[in-house]
């Protein structure tokens, strides 16, 4: 597996130059199709190996345009090193920039947030999962000997407090990430690592619909795999139904539950085009991404589609499905 920061400034990644921080979608994918060929011509015992590109949220935008626009049509060139391409995989992913915001009102709707007459404030929803409290939090500057207080006063708005509270208080998804944010801020930690200073990233968004690549991808022999936490409100399963259906392909196994330990975890539905295979899957439960709220239920769902199994069988497997190649894509958190 090549797990791969991008684009340039997500996690401890870096450029060499001031400039190359400029960014923009259609760059970003260009720079992903480059590092994927120089590796695997400095690697070509792996040129064999079937290869999927997978991502979560906004990779939904980079992930098809990565794969149509560069790996097929090298592949078609006659590029070398030829890449055994097979499928991707894509997580609560934002695909239609305007109609996956939309569907965030009737989302609300559908999950009784909002009334039939009320149609509006849901500014206090907590977007990545609509059952957990929102959370207001700062980011620590690096060695602040406070990181966090309750000294604000500006209304709406209040600090985490470090240590975070015991179970009988408030409790935050955010307190997950306070040990991750001090840990990769602390200057100690960094200059062990040999972590760079890094500049402020300048992105530019110019890619805002993506299901043009996806239908035609869809012609393709391929394999897809689409999967969305069912109360997540940043990118609402609403809008991820609508795209697959203006897709137009052919129900292949019509929609039903999938288990994990007996339990339903969520529900799934086939589709095909000729030798093209899409799988589309909620997850019960799952948030703004899938696996962080539901990772049990995720790698559950991800071993079976990876290893050519139902995805409603009711428990997992002793024996590791076969897999060959695969580069996920971390790209932005959006919201």
């Amino acid at each position: 597996m090549i797990f791969l920061d991008a684009p340039v400034g997500t996690g401890f990644s870096y450029a060499r130059t001031v400039e190359a921080y400029n960014i923009s979608d259609t760059l970003l994918v260009a720079q992903i199709y480059t590092f994927l060929r120089k590796w695997l011509l400095n690697h070509p015992q792996f040129h064999p190996n079937q290869l999927y590109i997978s991502g979560d949220s906004y990779s939904g935008i980079i992930v098809p345009l990565l794969f149509r626009k560069y790996l097929m049509v090298s592949n078609e060139a006659g590029m070398e090193p030829k890449m055994n391409l097979k499928g991707y995989t894509l997580g609560n992913p934002l695909t239609d920039k305007l109609n996956d915001i939309n569907s965030r009102v009737p989302f609300a709707h559908r999950v009784s947030l909002l009334s039939d007459e009320l149609y509006e404030c849901i500014e206090k929803i907590y977007l990545p999962d609509v059952l957990e409290p929102k959370c207001a939090t700062l980011c620590p500057r690096p060695n602040a000997s406070i990181l966090w207080d309750t000294s604000s006063q500006e209304e709406n708005f209040f600090y985490l407090p470090y240590p975070p509270p015991q179970q009988d208080e408030p409790w935050c998804r955010d307190y997950h990430y306070l040990l991750s944010y001090i840990w990769a801020n602390d200057r100690n930690v960094q200059n062990a690592l040999h972590i760079r200073e890094m500049q402020f990233e300048s992105y530019t968004y110019d890619v805002f619909n993506s299901i043009d690549y996806h239908q035609n991808l869809s012609k393709k022999g391929l394999r897809a795999l689409i999967y969305c936490g069912d109360h997540d409100m940043v990118v609402p399963y609403i809008g991820t139904q609508e795209w697959i259906a203006s897709l137009d392909l052919n129900i292949s196994d019509a929609w039903k539950p999938w288990f994990v330990d007996g339990q339903v975890a969520g529900f799934r539905i086939e589709y095909s085009h000729n030798k093209y295979q899409m799988t589309y899957a909620t997850v019960k439960g799952g948030g703004h991404t899938a696996p962080e709220y539901k990772p049990k239920e995720c790698f559950a769902m991800v071993y079976r589609w990876f290893a050519y199994y139902f995805l409603y069988l009711k428990s997992l497997f002793n024996n590791s499905p076969n897999l060959y190649g695969f580069c996920r894509v971390k790209s932005h958190y959006f919201q």
